[in-house]
C-alpha cells in the first residue's frame, strides 16, 4: 500500500470516527396527545412519555407548561406511571405549569413509558402549546450523571364549537382499591443519621394513589415514602394504608418476630391472670 492510499484510508477512518464514534444516545421525553385538532369545551388527554434509547435512567424532573388561557386541567393521573417514588408528584401549583420530580431505584430501560398524563378541557380558540422545560434525566450509574435529552412538545389546534355540544364534567369511576404492596424496613449510614426507615410504593392504575397513612402501634400519620420510623427498637408493628383518588384503600403490615413473641407471652400471661381471677368468683 503506497503513501497516498494510506493517507486516503486515514482520512476516511478519521471521518467515520468523528461522525459515528462521537454520536451519543439522547433520551426522548415527549408529549403525546389523542388528537391534534379539537373544538372548544372538549376533553382530551396529554401523556408525558419517555424513551430511554437503551439507557438506564433512575431520576426524572421537569416542568410541563400549557397555555392556561385556552386550556384547563381537569385531572392529573399517575396511575399507569412507571415511576416508583414521587419526590414531587405532578401538581398544578402554579397556573400554566405542572412540576414533576420522581425516582425509580434500579433504573428503567424503556422505549415508551408513561410518566403521567393530564386530562385537559379546551376553553378558548387558537393554538395550545404543551411544552416540556427544565428537563433533567439522570443515569443509573451511581454518579447521578445527567444524560442528554431530546424534548418533543405537543401542539393542539382549538377551533370554535359550532354545534354547541360540550363534553360533560370529567369524572373518574374507580371502585377498586390500590394493588397489594410491600413494606421494606432498612437503615443506611449515609442517610437519616443511620435511623431505621421504611420504603413503600402502591399502584392504582385507574385513578392513581393520592396519599399514604403510616401507623406505628397506636400512632398514625399521613406521610410519604421513605418514612423515618419513630420506633427505632427491634420490637415493631406497623401498618401502611394507601388511598387512591376516590378514597379506596389498601393496607399492608410489617411486624417483627420479637413483637410476635412478646405479644404471645404477654397475651398468655393476661389470660392466665384472668383465669385465676375468675376462679375466685366461680
Amino acid at each position: 500500500m503506497n503513501y497516498n492510499n494510506r493517507k486516503f484510508y486515514l482520512i476516511i477512518f478519521t471521518f467515520c470516527l468523528f461522525v459515528f464514534g462521537s454520536k451519543t444516545e439522547a433520551a426522548i421525553l415527549s408529549v403525546s396527545t389523542e388528537s391534534k385538532v379539537i373544538t372548544t369545551e372538549k376533553i382530551f388527554t396529554a401523556s408525558v412519555v419517555l424513551n430511554t434509547e437503551g439507557q438506564s435512567i433512575n431520576a426524572f424532573e421537569g416542568d410541563l407548561n400549557y397555555d392556561s388561557s385556552v386550556l384547563k386541567i381537569e385531572n392529573i393521573n399517575t396511575g399507569s406511571s412507571f415511576v416508583s417514588f414521587w419526590v414531587e408528584k405532578p401538581e398544578n401549583k402554579t397556573s400554566g405549569v405542572v412540576h414533576f420530580s420522581g425516582i425509580t431505584p434500579g433504573g428503567v430501560t424503556i422505549s415508551s413509558g408513561e410518566l403521567f398524563k393530564i386530562v385537559f378541557r379546551s376553553k378558548g380558540i387558537g393554538q395550545a402549546h404543551i411544552t416540556l422545560t427544565d428537563v433533567s434525566l439522570l443515569l443509573n450509574d451511581g454518579l447521578g450523571t445527567q444524560t442528554k435529552t431530546k424534548v418533543q412538545n405537543g401542539l393542539i389546534q382549538i377551533k370554535e364549537n359550532i354545534d354547541g355540544v360540550k363534553d360533560k364534567e370529567f369524572m373518574i369511576t374507580d371502585t377498586t382499591a390500590p394493588e397489594e404492596f410491600t413494606i421494606t424496613r432498612s437503615r443506611n449510614g449515609s442517610i437519616f443519621d443511620n435511623k431505621y426507615f421504611i420504603v413503600f410504593s402502591a399502584t392504582d392504575k385507574v385513578s392513581g394513589v393520592e396519599r399514604y397513612k403510616v401507623c406505628e402501634i397506636f400512632k398514625c400519620i399521613e406521610t410519604s415514602s421513605p418514612y423515618v420510623l419513630r420506633n427505632q427498637t427491634p420490637f415493631y408493628y406497623m401498618v401502611v394504608s394507601a388511598y387512591d383518588m376516590n378514597g379506596n384503600m389498601r393496607s399492608s403490615s410489617l411486624v417483627s418476630g420479637y413483637f410476635i413473641v412478646i405479644s404471645l407471652v404477654v397475651g398468655g400471661a393476661l389470660l392466665y391472670l384472668i383465669f385465676h381471677i375468675l376462679r375466685k368468683f366461680l
